[in-house]
């Protein structure tokens, strides 16, 4: 399986962990296993979990993260910190989609996915109205198995954030689900040139798909967390970062000003210090609103 297979099964996935999680706290399972007949026990086990995952679905506060900011910020990174503090889902869209355009072999004869692996292998953001339709669907299937979700990056064009008369955008969609004042918004401040350089030493874990922080790990080969191999992606060729960029400054940073003429806060926050530095900051916003 590639380094993005998981997306081919995202929906059983998503509820797998999330039952997995709740069914790892209940110390009271091993000890009725031992005392109940197993057909009665493996009922029973189903009902309950299904009834605490109702439960959670129902009563714990759902939100929606959006992350922007220019090539090479740490969205990814900082999408991720917050998926594992908080217990969101990180619906990585760059990755899913360089996975559908690159990593899926059904899709090779596909002239709407090669048409869109030439946008994406220069640099350039995808058909808007195609990436919105796949985003919605996913997101919707996400909030209906009542987890929370962050995005890097996306939505990143103004017709996958608002849509038209006809489509409904993104983000209308995310206040349908979760609900306006659940929505939290945050921009990296970086700049163009430091995200240059991020870019041209980033390295990706050819097995994991984690981030090595280039100007940190000196000249490390391999993944510090699962010893896969790093390498560079075609994505952070210097000419492609400066496509990156300049698709970024054109396309995607007017959402901000659109957001905040929608009602939405922007929180700004300087994204040169430690990721883990970025993350409390995050983390302090959001346990405020």
């Amino acid at each position: 399986m590639t380094p993005f297979g998981k997306f081919r099964i995202f929906e059983d996935a998503v509820l797998y962990i999330t039952i997995t999680k709740l069914k790892s706290q209940l110390d009271i399972i091993p000890i009725l296993k031992n005392r109940l007949p197993s057909g009665f026990f493996a009922f029973w086990q189903i009902s309950v979990l299904n009834g605490l995952f109702l439960w959670y679905a129902f009563f714990m506060k759902k939100i929606a993260v959006i992350i922007y900011g220019p090539p090479g910020s740490g969205k990814g990174t900082q999408a991720n910190l917050l998926a594992w503090k908080k217990h969101l889902y990180h619906f990585d869209t760059g990755a899913f989609f360089e996975h559908l355009v690159h990593h899926n072999s059904s899709n090779k004869k596909n002239k709407t996915i090669q048409k869109e692996k030439e946008f994406f292998d220069k640099g350039k953001l995808l058909t808007p109205s195609w990436v919105l339709k796949i985003v919605k669907d996913k997101v919707k299937k996400t909030a209906k198995v009542g987890l929370s979700i962050v995005f890097s990056g996306s939505p990143r064009t103004l017709f996958e954030t608002y849509g038209n008369e006809k489509t409904k955008g993104l983000v209308p969609e995310l206040e349908s689900l979760y609900g306006k004042k659940n929505i939290h918004i945050f921009s990296l401040a970086v700049d163009p040139k430091d995200s240059l350089e991020r870019n041209k030493v980033r390295l990706i874990c050819s097995f994991c798909g984690l981030q090595a922080m280039g100007q940190k790990c000196g000249k490390l080969s391999e993944c510090v967390f699962c010893g896969g191999k790093l390498a560079k992606r075609a994505l952070d060729d210097p000419k492609n970062i400066e496509t990156r960029i300049s698709e970024y400054l054109n396309r995607t940073k007017p959402i901000e000003e659109a957001l905040e003429k929608h009602g939405h806060k922007i929180n700004k926050i300087d994204g040169t210090s430690l990721p883990y530095e970025v993350s409390e900051r995050i983390l302090k916003v959001i346990g405020s609103e």
